[in-house]
This record gives structure tokens, C-alpha cells and sequence, in this order.
């Protein structure tokens, strides 16, 4: 019986995504309760990152059962995404792996097609041939008995602007471990690995925003209260450079979506999928997770002029949007930020690249209308720090700037 052997090496090129693209794909990542329970309990309860979904990816789970399987000696080897090296979200991840082993290696072959401009030709080619879009990294974890203490964690990173056919030659070369050229990592007291260039002083730094602050628990942070951008998950309809044309789309999605909710209604017994329950046809609707989460609650969506709003899509280029908490994905704090088109006249809001951000450079623009959640980037977020924060309503404004920060910038000018 597999469950009852022993295992001492796990070899393996884990999948790794994610999730689905488009939620009209219907083509999820297949489940694993007690693995979603592992990595939730461990590398998940661990991070400090706001967003946490990117652990969802297979990979992931993979590098968990493995460090679950093996028992007191071992060795894993794994082809993988190798986000984990630097991606905030992995900060849980890479805590307990380096508890886990006695030592690690990896050998880091670049390769990700979702950065942009310089970084990105520093990337060079996917050593598969360019046919995944992810960074690529060849793991070696080694775990002895005797094991104490935080893991010698080992880098080789290789040269930049390099082809597939030129790492597969370099990997040729190689041969084993013993050659290539390690680097001893010193990972900093927040597990991140690659401290090579961070400040010394950025402790010291005063915090934009905090959860703890936005949770109203802590009040050592500029800003009380953040947000993302908004995310619609469904941008073609949800988005027009013409009021009309939005208004018209939205008409017609919404009466999509609502023949849906009185089907599911009706239905007797409640399907046990709602996956399998709706229709997929892109020319009527686009499915997201949070939207099927609506009409499994039955929740009817609505078309009123007032939330056809003006938001900034991307830099310099502003767009109509329907804002509306049925058929967005997330409007996160923007309802207490941007509540009405009245608010627009007084509050500001500056957008800054998330800390997971993945351009070669920092970005920052301040706007007075709704921004997108990609409004620098298609695929990486803002957060978003407004001067005043308001009720849902429009009313009862109130500065978000904190009386500790304004002590603070007293005392240091």
C-alpha cells in the first residue's frame, strides 16, 4: 500500500495554475481537501499578504504533500513555478519550508512572460519552448534527521537574455549539483529570500497602510483605510469609452444573469454543481466566480443609470463603468471611497504598484474617479490610499489620514 511505505525522494514536474482564465471555461483546478487544509493551516496561516489565492496553485500543494511525505530523511526535487522565490504571498511558504529541510537549492531559469519592458528581455525564453507564460526554477530540498534550525538555503540564478536552447544547454553542462555555481541566501527576519539591494532602515519606514490599521486595530499607519481597484471580471461588458453602448450591454447581461437566478428558483432538487448549471455563451454573459456565488444565493441584479460611473482604466485613459456589487467581482473599499459621482468633486486617491507588483518600476498615479484593479498593469493590482472616507451613502465624511502619522511627520520635519 503506497500510504503505508516509506518514501524518501519524491521527483516530479508538479502543474501549475493558478486557476482558470476564464471562469466561462468551467475547467477548475481539481480539489484536494486535506491538501487545501495543509497549505491553509501552514503556509497560509503564516503569510502576512493580503491576498493569499495564489497559494490555490497545484505546485503549491505539491511541495506540501511532498514535505508532509518523506518523513525524517529525504529529498524532493521538484520542476516548478518558481513564484515562490520572491512573491509576497509565498512569505508563509518559504518560512516553513526552511523548517522543514535541512537545506535547499534552486536553480532559478527565469523565463516569465508576465512581466513587462526590460525585466521582461532579461527573462529571456521559457525553457519549455515558450509554451507556459510562468518563471521556471528546478527545486532540490534535503532533509536530514539530524536537521536543526533554519535550512542553508542555496541560489543560482542564470545569465539573463538567454533562449530556451541556451538553458537546456547550460542544464547539459551542469550536470549535477555539484555544477553550478551556489550562492548562500541570508533570508531576512519576514522570510524573504532575495534581500540582496533592500534597505537596512525599511522597518523604520512610516507604513502607508496596515491590516491591522484598516481593521481599526492599530493606528501606527499613514492611511486608516485602503483598497484595491476595482475588479469587474468581466470588462468587456462592464466597461465602455461610450455611456450609451455600456448602458446597452449591461441591460442585456443583467437580463442573462437574472433568467438564471429564476431558473435556479425553480429547480428542484437545487443542482449539487453549479458549475454544471449555467450556460456558457460569451455573446451573453460572462461567468466569474463571485457572480455564481449570486445566483446561488438567488440575488436578483439590477440596472439603474446612477451606476454608470466614470473610472480610470488605465493611465490616462478614462472609461465608463457599471458599479454595481452583483455584477463586479469586487468592489472591495470603494464604496466608502468613491460612494457617489458627487465625491468625486472633493476626494482624491493615490494608486501605488501592489508589493507583489511585477513591472521593472514602481508606479504611482492619483485620481479623483474609480480606478481599475489593473490600472497600471493587466495582470498585477494597486492599492489605493483616498484622502477622506465616506458611508455608503455619500455622507459623513471623514479625513483618513491618521493622528499618528500627522505626529510623526511633525516630529521628524
Amino acid at each position: 500500500d503506497q500510504q503505508a511505505s516509506p518514501i524518501t525522494v519524491v521527483i516530479g514536474n508538479p502543474p501549475y495554475n493558478v486557476g482558470q482564465v476564464n471562469e466561462n471555461d468551467n475547467n477548475k483546478n481539481r480539489k484536494y481537501p486535506r491538501l487545501d487544509r495543509r497549505v491553509s493551516e501552514t503556509y497560509a496561516k503564516a503569510s502576512r499578504a493580503t491576498s493569499k489565492s495564489k497559494l490555490n496553485d497545484p505546485y503549491v500543494k505539491a511541495f506540501r504533500w511532498a514535505a508532509d511525505r518523506i518523513g525524517e530523511e529525504g529529498v524532493v526535487a521538484f520542476v516548478s513555478n518558481n513564484s515562490f522565490l520572491d512573491n509576497v504571498a509565498f512569505d508563509g511558504m518559504r518560512q516553513h519550508l526552511a523548517a522543514d529541510f535541512s537545506a535547499i537549492y534552486h536553480l532559478n531559469l527565469k523565463g516569465n512572460a508576465r512581466t513587462s519592458g526590460e525585466r521582461r528581455r532579461r527573462e529571456g525564453g521559457n525553457i519549455f519552448d515558450d509554451l507556459i507564460r510562468v518563471g521556471v526554477g528546478i527545486t532540490f530540498l534535503v532533509r536530514r534527521k539530524d536537521h536543526q534550525g533554519q535550512a542553508r538555503i542555496h541560489l543560482h540564478t542564470i545569465g539573463d537574455y538567454l533562449k530556451a536552447e541556451d538553458k537546456r544547454a547550460y542544464l547539459e553542462q551542469a550536470r549535477s549539483l555539484e555544477g553550478v555555481a551556489w550562492q548562500r541566501l541570508q533570508p531576512s527576519a519576514r522570510h524573504v529570500w532575495l534581500t540582496e539591494g533592500l534597505r537596512d532602515d525599511w522597518a523604520d519606514l512610516l507604513p502607508l497602510g496596515t491590516k491591522a490599521g484598516k481593521a481599526g486595530k492599530d493606528a501606527q499607519t499613514i492611511f486608516g483605510l485602503y483598497s484595491l481597484g476595482i475588479n469587474t471580471a468581466r470588462d468587456a461588458w462592464a466597461y465602455n469609452f461610450s455611456r450609451e453602448a455600456l448602458a446597452a450591454n449591461m441591460r442585456r447581461t443583467i437580463e442573462a444573469y437574472n433568467l438564471h437566478v429564476m431558473r435556479w428558483q425553480l429547480a428542484s432538487p437545487k443542482p449539487a454543481n453549479v458549475d454544471d448549471f449555467v450556460e456558457y455563451d460569451d455573446t451573453k454573459l460572462s461567468w466569474s466566480h463571485g457572480l455564481k456565488l449570486h445566483l446561488k444565493r438567488a440575488q436578483l441584479a439590477s440596472f439603474e443609470d446612477q451606476k454608470l460611473r466614470c473610472s480610470l482604466y488605465r493611465p490616462f485613459a478614462k472609461r465608463f463603468v457599471f458599479f454595481d456589487k452583483v455584477m463586479n467581482q469586487a468592489r472591495c473599499q470603494l464604496p466608502r471611497i468613491f460612494p457617489t459621482p458627487q465625491t468625486e468633486a472633493e476626494n482624491r486617491v493615490i494608486c501605488v504598484s501592489d508589493i507583489g507588483y511585477r513591472a521593472p518600476r514602481f508606479s504611482c498615479l492619483m485620481t479623483n474617479v474609480i480606478p481599475d484593479l489593473h490600472l497600471c498593469a493587466s495582470v498585477d493590482a494597486h492599492q489605493c490610499f483616498p484622502l477622506y472616507v465616506y458611508d455608503e451613502d455619500g455622507g459623513n465624511r471623514r479625513e483618513n489620514v491618521t493622528d499618528w502619522a500627522l505626529q510623526q511627520f511633525r516630529q521628524r520635519h
